[in-house]
């Protein structure tokens, strides 16, 4: 009997010390605010830890993969063109579009998602309510990536905030 629990525990102990190598870290999450916007949003700098320079505008950041081939991108912008989220998409994302799986738009928001070339890309945009800025983000990894990414995706999703920035 005790040699079955002993086996038991060991099991069990090399099932967690599995599962738990499996997470990433706590601080592989870092928290991204544009100054010049506002916008925020979490960044998985396990799955994307080169950080990109910060392009000269100051409009927002972006990281990649060590090998380059996944790339994350938190920016903000002035919605020059007073594009509404639904134009925004048919107009800026038109050659996205026949590729997309997922598409959602409403009023201050989009969401759009497929594989093209065997690249997963998801863009999503809030736009404040007079839609005159937009707080984005756009991901793209290998499609063969996803199953590390689906989890990540959605929490940057979520952490998308509209901000007050400098310009913002």
């Amino acid at each position: 009997m005790r040699a079955d629990i002993a086996a038991l525990c060991g099991a069990l102990a090399i099932l967690l010390a599995g599962s738990a190598a499996a997470q990433p870290p706590a601080d592989a999450w870092v928290t991204y605010r544009n100054p010049r916007f506002g916008t925020t949003a979490e960044v998985p700098r396990h799955l994307v830890p080169r950080q990109m320079p910060d392009p000269t505008n100051g409009d927002g950041r972006t990281w990649t993969s060590a090998d380059g081939r996944a790339t994350v991108t938190v920016f903000g912008a002035f919605n020059a063109l007073d594009l509404t989220p639904e134009r925004y998409v048919e107009d800026i994302h038109a050659d996205r579009l026949p590729h997309a799986s997922y598409r959602r738009i409403a009023d201050t928001w989009f969401v759009i998602s497929g594989t093209k070339d065997g690249v997963v890309f998801y863009d999503r945009c809030n736009f404040t309510g007079d839609l005159r800025v937009q707080h984005c983000i756009a991901l793209s990894y290998p499609e063969g990536d996803a199953p590390a990414w689906d989890a990540a995706v959605a929490r940057i999703s979520k952490s998308l905030r509209i901000g007050r920035g400098l310009d913002g």
